[in-house]
């Protein structure tokens, strides 16, 4: 894709939105997605506006959203996870590896492991999302509350 966008574009609601050359992509259509998988690389994206992005997910009611994938700049670990209340995995939370439905999501198998990631738990209504940040890929999976019998 190249030229400019709508902040507002129907693109943003797209369940999978993959942009390779992504300089065009704003921190305002990064807030602004709604869909269900995001995929950018090399994108003006920092870790500062995926701080805002999960600060906007954690306090908001998006059940949408299942996963972003960010690459192709350093990003710092510490500012992405600053002012979030994140814990290490709970084998009784949640399980070690990610499952997506999107063939999307990532190419890498080693990037479902969230043995390793940071955990957030949104307390309204239970959805969990993993952290994971990495010197040029940032990765945020979203884990649907299941249902109790």
């Amino acid at each position: 894709m190249q030229g400019d966008f709508s902040e507002t574009s129907i693109l943003l609601t797209t369940e999978n939105l993959i942009l390779s050359l992504a300089h065009m992509f704003s921190p305002r259509h990064f807030y602004n997605f709604s869909g269900n998988n995001l995929l950018l690389q090399n994108s003006p994206i920092t870790s500062v506006h995926i701080n805002q992005f999960i600060v906007n997910w954690y306090f908001g009611n998006n059940t949408k959203l299942d996963s972003v994938l960010i690459m192709g700049r350093e990003f710092d670990r510490n500012t992405i996870l600053t002012g979030l209340e994140v814990t290490s995995w709970y084998p009784t939370k949640r399980p070690a590896h990610y499952t997506t439905k999107s063939r999307y999501v990532s190419p890498d198998k080693e990037d479902y492991d969230c043995t390793n990631a940071m955990d957030l738990e949104r307390l309204n209504d239970g959805f969990m999302a993993s952290i994971k940040v990495a010197p040029k890929r940032v990765i945020f999976y979203v884990w649907k509350p299941q249902p109790t019998i």
